[in-house]
């Protein structure tokens, strides 16, 4: 079989050397796991000295951004990285750290200490009561259970909006008992009761749409959500969910694309961020690529990059076939999104990044050397393969005119049923001998 699916350990070991001369040290420290060879031990080292280091940079820099909590996740992987002759450098890291964020909380302490020297007309009136008072527990909680249940209750009250809190009071227990079963996975339980109350009431459907998708009905989903805009006044956010974007991506899954883009389209004129990773794959899939990448690289530039950002915007210029613009893009994105990927030792690089920039790079026979770098890596983050993993695989066989090249193309081939999309791909890149 191909040495690029089986390498040797010497093999492994010259790719380890590469990752630790490039800075690559979390992928070079996790090749050297399992393997047995002399230089095992130096590389190990010099792989974690080097994530030591590098996380201690990252620690400096989240103290200067006012992020202690990040400043202490890097300590602590410094700290598991630790080698002999960077204890000092530990130390004075942390030092200096506690003394930018002293001097940051100093400041704070004095800037609110002047804001409350401006304040003046102080109300010490408090609500005496609250309306989670009314709420009934269900029928069947022993005494000892009363006071977490009610927690949970609370809990749901406060979910839902302000306007439409006053429903789970009007609708009583069997109501709370209803979606506690629901958010418990009891949904024939959930369902017996939802389907006997009010159809006035915009929570009844709300609850009524979250047991339809937990069902996978997204017909019935969207039919609820839209009873629900109804009788709620308009559409709402109830907790980390939109109500629009719920239906959005309901009528979708039932088959109506279109509609779910102009659901997402009306509620994104009042709230313009709404569900962006949503509205691009509406975009996508009705044909509007410019629009959906013109949706995610807002996003990028708006939160923080994330690999999937760049590989949907590669695949939207792949379908417009501007194949050197989506791998800039892929390229981009291996740049942009936190460390370098793996870098600091607390997350792997992005396998769908490289196995596809390296498919890219190969199919176009261009930057040879850099394709098999990227193949390379994008093979050892493989757990499961499919059909993609596989066909770089012959892909770059074929490229490297190895001996079992043809063989292992003719046994993909053989795998791709005829009529399959991918056949294309296969006869255009990786022709029958």
């Amino acid at each position: 079989m191909l040495r690029w699916l089986f390498p040797t350990v010497e093999d492994k070991i010259a790719k380890v050397r590469a990752d630790v001369a490039k800075g690559r040290f979390a992928a070079a420290r996790d090749a050297l796991d399992g393997l047995s060879h002399p230089d095992v031990p130096q590389l190990r080292t010099e792989a974690l000295a080097g994530l030591c280091r590098l996380n201690l940079d990252a620690a400096r820099g989240w103290a200067e951004a006012r992020e202690p909590e990040r400043v202490e996740h890097h300590l602590d992987l410094a700290r598991s990285f630790l080698q002999p002759g960077l204890e000092g450098d530990l130390q004075a890291t942390r030092l200096h750290c506690r003394d930018v964020l002293a001097a940051q909380r100093q400041a704070d302490a004095e800037a609110a200490r002047r804001a409350e020297a401006r304040m003046f007309d102080v109300d010490p009136r408090f609500k005496s009561a609250h309306a989670l008072d009314a709420l009934d527990l269900p029928e069947g909680i022993e005494a000892e259970d009363a006071e977490a249940m009610h927690a949970r209750l609370a809990l749901l009250y406060e979910n839902y909006p302000e306007a439409l809190r006053g429903g789970m009071i009007r609708l009583g227990a069997a109501f709370s008992a209803a979606v506690l079963d629901l958010d418990d996975g009891r949904t024939q339980q959930a369902a017996a009761v939802l389907a006997g109350l009010s159809d006035e009431e915009p929570l009844v459907h709300w609850e009524r749409a979250r047991l339809a998708q937990a069902l996978r009905d997204p017909a019935a989903a969207a039919q609820h959500l839209r009873a629900f805009a109804q009788h709620a006044g308009g559409h709402h956010e109830i907790g980390a969910a939109h109500s629009a974007a719920l239906l959005a991506q309901a009528e979708a899954e039932a088959g109506d694309p279109q509609a779910g883009l102009q659901t997402l389209r009306a509620a994104r004129q009042e709230a313009p961020d709404l569900a962006t990773p949503l509205w691009a794959a509406l975009l996508e899939v009705t044909g509007d690529l410019a629009a959906a990448e013109s949706a995610l690289r807002g996003l990028v530039q708006k939160t923080k990059p994330q690999p999937w950002m760049y590989t949907s915007i590669a695949r939207l210029r792949l379908k417009g076939g501007l194949r050197s613009e989506a791998a800039a893009a892929l390229e981009t994105g291996l740049r942009s999104c936190g460390c370098a990927p793996g870098s600091c030792g607390d997350k792997g690089p992005d396998l769908e990044t490289h196995r596809m920039l390296a498919t890219l790079y190969l199919e176009d026979q261009t930057t040879l050397a850099r394709a098999f770098e990227l193949s390379d890596t994008a093979r050892g983050l493989v757990e499961r393969p499919t059909w993609e993993d596989i066909y770089l695989a012959a892909l770059t066989a074929f490229r490297r005119a190895e001996p079992d090249a043809a063989a292992l193309i003719e046994s993909l081939r053989a795998a791709t049923p005829v009529g399959d999309p991918r056949r294309a791909r296969l006869d255009r890149w990786l022709p029958a001998a």
